[in-house]
């Protein structure tokens, strides 16, 4: 394993609910670079700082996150998610540097016939802007690195959701506090996922980049095991704190038609299997019920 003392990640998206959580857990090991340190939609400016930084991996935690919007600004969500990713791509190849890019479960759009977490190579099928353009993002790093040449490794995570803290703005920690709002949050009941702890995908990352030497490029799937609903995810939370809580009911059709989009917009289905990951880098990925109970935890302490 790499020193810590010798190491030096750059991490971008520091503001991102995984990139505060990768900042928190490697202290002084960290280049952190906020949007208003470093907008990677500046090519020229993103070069002139990989150049001058050269750390030993570049993690781009950043992204154009905000699906419903992404359907009206598709240009930005595009830059972001695509042109500016390829960028980066193409200087870490230039300079030799490692590239850990950060995707997302839901380029699997549609739910298939028999439900079984999907695997890297599983079909993607994105049936939305946003996800199409996290798979386009993909498809980009991909290209560079046959054309010219790049260590890389995509990671794809499903429905993260960051320690509680008090400006939190994600529905658990809205349901915690819930005495605090007019009525409960409504949480999706038809959309089953692998909930993510990112405190839990940060260190897994961080132990992916710690032996970089001996795991290959490709793209790897990280994410707490197991399947629940959004919902689901809510009542486990609830059952686990000891508080007389109720969280509310939404489906997925009403939520995409309130926003003027097609009922399919959403996808129902984003379980991954982490199984390729676990096995290259000697490593088990705690479970989601797990990540309900450190997030507890961190809530209490």
């Amino acid at each position: 394993m790499i020193s810590r003392k010798t190491r030096q990640y750059l991490v971008i998206g520091g503001n991102s609910r995984l990139g505060r959580a990768m900042c928190d857990q490697l202290g002084d090991d960290v280049i952190v670079k906020t949007r208003e340190s470093l907008d990677i939609t500046d090519f020229d400016t993103t070069r002139e700082v990989m150049a001058l930084l050269r750390p030993d991996v570049v993690v781009n935690t950043a992204a154009y996150t905000d699906w419903i919007a992404a359907e009206r600004d598709t240009d930005r969500c595009w830059e972001t998610n695509v042109l500016a990713v390829q960028n980066l791509a193409e200087v870490c190849s230039d300079l030799e540097l490692p590239l850990l890019q950060v995707s997302d479960a839901r380029v699997f759009g549609t739910t298939p016939e028999i439900k079984k977490p999907h695997k890297e190579r599983s079909a993607t099928d994105a049936v939305n802007f946003y996800a199409q353009s996290k798979l386009a993002g993909e498809a980009a790093i991909t290209k560079v690195a046959r054309r010219r040449g790049l260590k890389y490794w995509i990671v794809r995570t499903s429905h993260i959701y960051e320690r509680p803290w008090r400006q939190s703005r994600e529905p658990l920690y809205r349901l915690l506090a819930s005495r605090k709002y007019a009525e409960p949050d409504k949480m999706l009941r038809d959309v089953e996922c692998s909930p993510t702890y990112a405190p839990h995908l940060a260190k897994a990352i961080i132990h992916l980049m710690d032996n970089r030497e001996k795991v290959r490029s490709g793209i790897y799937h990280i994410a707490n095991k197991g399947v629940i609903s959004v919902r689901g995810l809510g009542l486990e939370l609830i059952r686990n704190s000891g508080m007389a809580l109720t969280v509310g009911t939404l489906d997925t059709a009403a939520l995409c038609e309130s926003n003027g989009l097609p009922k399919e917009a959403w996808p129902r289905y984003t379980a991954l299997d982490t199984s390729k990951f676990e096995k290259e880098c000697n490593y088990t990925m705690p479970t989601w019920r797990e990540g309900v109970k450190a997030y507890l935890a961190d809530w209490k302490g």
